[in-house]
């Protein structure tokens, strides 16, 4: 923790009159605790992060709320560029471009610990939604994201707010309008009235469709509407995706994704947002649990389960005393099921490495809580580091005794690499007199060793200088 000293300095000398004065106050506090040489908290180093991202916080182009979320507005048309927005006569909308550099921004950002899509669109060209939805999605495993439908959230912009952990609107909020169109304009018969003729030079019957004044044939139509599935297959491909964890399934998905539009609690009832809430109460809310690898809580609860507990019941139908009942056992199913996720998601994504595999599935399966399997995880971690250790010291320990023969001899010891010129039996035959028999004889019992014979020539030749050297001057004599 002496590290966090300095940097605590530095951000009380260099931004002091930017900090908030509870924030100095809180600061002061923790330098002279540290002069006291007391050991910093993990609340305590939250403050220095915060008053490290106070600094540059004004260069952000997302807000970040006291409790750390990251506010992402996704307002107006959806366009791939910001060149193609916000003109003097268009309407106001959001850039998929800009998009990406808020997320990106959010995720690297210390100061944010979950991230919340404002969502009031009407949707807008599909150009880079797809990517942008895979980028959504993919946050979803590092930080929580919370889709907030404000109003409106209809085709493109769903497409997005589909990929959160936890997707939410509020009573009057229209959702869906799940599909894909586009606008095509056949003018060639107003050219003809006006007498007009446009003749088109293309290299295909479907290139230029749409061309003013070309006619669109019935076979351009069936092509760009084979596009339009495409991607409105895609489309709702990812929104399954998205949605599966909140029980969404293929038949029901492709009886939502007419181009309907859903008000509120009907959103909540087709599964398409979990629940209705007002902005404030999803900024007090806790975050949703962040994906894991297997995509979710398949080991938790059941997409039957999971079915019942994310229609949220937004008023009792009436005061029958079974629907109350009714009510409050779905309450504390959504409860055990939460706990019980939050658990299994607690540990997966702790325990991610290979060699944790046995201490995650005993943990998952014996209902042990998350510090309990990080106890466990410690051991095999000790034991691993134990291994390694051992490991390195036995290579240490070969690679000093083989540095210690080279500079003892000048040749490291030729017998620890297969030659077996010790025994007591070849002390004439291996002396280095000057004899190229016995450096043919010790070549020929190398390779029977396992070495191949320029190996072995090598190995004899470095042991027995001499006799090599006479060996050569023989013409390489006897043969080997």
């Amino acid at each position: 923790m002496k590290t966090a000293f300095p940097l605590i300095l530095e951000y009380m000398t260099s931004n002091i009159w930017a900090m908030e004065y509870n924030l100095l106050s809180r600061m002061t506090e923790i330098v002279e605790r540290q002069i006291k040489g007391q050991h910093l908290s993990e609340d305590d180093m939250k403050t220095v992060v915060a008053a490290k991202t106070l600094k540059g916080s004004d260069k952000r182009s997302y807000e970040v709320t006291e409790s750390g979320a990251a506010i992402i507005p996704v307002s107006g048309l959806i366009a791939k560029h910001s060149r193609m927005l916000n003109g003097s006569s268009q309407p106001r909308g959001t850039s998929v471009e800009l998009l990406n550099k808020q997320l990106n921004a959010a995720l690297s950002d210390r100061a944010v610990d979950r991230i919340i899509l404002q969502i009031e669109s009407p949707g807008g060209s599909i150009n880079g939604v797809a990517d942008f939805a895979e980028s959504v999605y993919r946050a979803s495993f590092e930080k929580p994201v919370t889709a907030y439908v404000d109003d409106l959230c209809a085709s493109a912009a769903y497409w997005i707010g589909s990929q959160a952990n936890a997707m939410y609107v509020n009573q009057t909020g229209l959702v869906g309008s799940i599909g894909v169109y586009t606008l095509m304009l056949d003018s060639s018969e107003r050219a003809a009235t006006e007498g007009l003729k446009f003749i088109i030079v293309r290299s295909g019957a479907n290139k230029g469709v749409g061309a003013a004044g070309i006619e669109i044939s019935d076979e351009n139509i069936a092509v760009i509407a084979q596009e339009i599935d495409d991607s409105f297959q895609i489309f709702k491909s990812t929104v399954l995706r998205g949605r599966t964890e909140a029980g969404m399934a293929a038949e029901l998905l492709d009886e939502l994704a007419d181009g309907r539009c859903f008000v509120g609690k009907a959103a909540v009832d087709n599964l398409l947002v979990d629940g209705i809430r007002t902005f404030g109460e999803i900024l007090n809310e806790q975050a949703p649990m962040i994906r894991s690898e297997n995509h979710g809580i398949a080991a938790v609860a059941s997409a039957e389960n999971v079915n019942v507990t994310s229609k949220e019941t937004i008023m009792p139908k009436n005061e029958n005393s079974k629907e109350k009942d009714a009510a409050v056992v779905t309450d504390d199913t959504k409860v055990a099921v939460e706990s019980e996720r939050a658990r299994v998601l607690g540990i997966s994504s702790i325990l991610t490495g290979e060699e944790f595999a046995d201490v995650r599935n005993t943990a998952i399966n014996s209902g042990q809580t998350l510090t309990e399997a990080k106890a466990a995880a410690f051991d095999v971690a000790q034991e691993c580091r134990a291994t390694e250790k051992k490991d390195m010291q036995a290579k240490l320990d070969e690679s000093n005794s083989r540095l210690a023969a080279i500079a003892k001899g000048g040749q490291a010891d030729i017998t620890a690499q297969g030659d077996p010129e010790d025994d007591k039996d070849n002390k004439a035959t291996t002396a280095d007199s000057g004899d190229a028999q016995a450096y043919v004889t010790a070549v020929r019992k190398c390779v029977e060793t396992g070495k191949t014979e320029a190996e072995a020539m090598q190995i004899v030749g470095n042991k027995y200088p001499d006799n090599h050297q006479t060996w050569i001057a023989n013409g390489c004599q006897p043969e080997i």
